[in-house]
């Protein structure tokens, strides 16, 4: 039996052509584009973000709560001045000890933007009194963005990019946050922390300044990396390993 096939990265091209598709005046749009942004800019796992099957695993996955916002290092309520979010993951199938971990990143300027995206989210579930323990991508009471809803859209995505559209399924999303920061010339440490991997565990529990990762949101929105190049790329290298 032949090994199984690795999935290929998503790139900002494919968000684009999603985010040109969706109705974002629907909550499903607009909650299917935040954890879109949310997984690619933060490299999280599809079990951080999105139910399976209709399962959402509340001691792993991302929580209304746990979505914090601010402008200039400051707290603000009002979602829409904020220039930066902060995500609280409270355990991964790495984080051993379940200390959690805090992740940051920053408002772009461009249609990808984990600021922007967040924020609208937020505020819709504020609207409709979510409370803090509700699932962050609960687009309406007891409905939660599943692995079926992202994986149909990056493959349809893929397909209209002219790419196989089996490569691509919920994970590609936290492989195409790493292979774009890998691509805009970020070290393998600071894409290693910011995915949270386990190795040189030690190095997570340092701090990583805000100019830092405000500069990688920046990058990672206005980057040129396609899907092409995505694929040629994740090609190469298992050629050569």
């Amino acid at each position: 039996m032949p090994p199984p096939q690795g999935k290929l990265p998503v790139s900002p091209d494919m968000l684009r052509w999603i985010w040109g598709g969706l109705d974002i005046t629907t909550d499903f749009g607009v909650f299917l584009w935040g954890a879109l942004m949310l997984a690619f800019f933060f490299l999280l796992r599809s079990s951080e973000y999105a139910s399976s099957q209709g399962h959402f695993d509340t001691s792993r996955a991302l929580l209304k709560g746990d979505v914090t916002f601010f402008r200039a290092g400051v707290p603000v309520t009002n979602y829409h001045l904020a220039d930066e979010v902060v995500l609280c993951i409270r355990g991964s199938k790495t984080d051993q000890q379940h200390l959690g971990v805090l992740r940051n990143s920053y408002k772009t300027g461009e249609v990808l933007s984990p600021v922007v995206s967040a924020a609208a989210v937020m505020s819709r579930l504020d609207a409709r009194g979510a409370r803090d323990d509700e699932p962050f991508f609960s687009y309406a009471p007891g409905k939660t963005i599943d692995r079926t809803h992202v994986g149909s859209h990056l493959k349809k995505a893929a397909g209209a990019l002219g790419q196989n559209e089996a490569d691509f399924a919920p994970h590609s999303l936290r492989a195409g946050g790493a292979s774009c920061m890998l691509a805009c010339g970020y070290s393998e440490e600071t894409i290693r922390r910011q995915g949270r991997w386990h190795s040189f565990c030690w190095r997570r529990y340092a701090y990583d300044a805000r100019e830092q990762m405000q500069k990688i949101a920046q990058a990672m929105a206005t980057s040129t990396y396609t899907v092409m190049l995505a694929g040629q790329d994740f090609l190469l290298r298992r050629r050569r390993a």
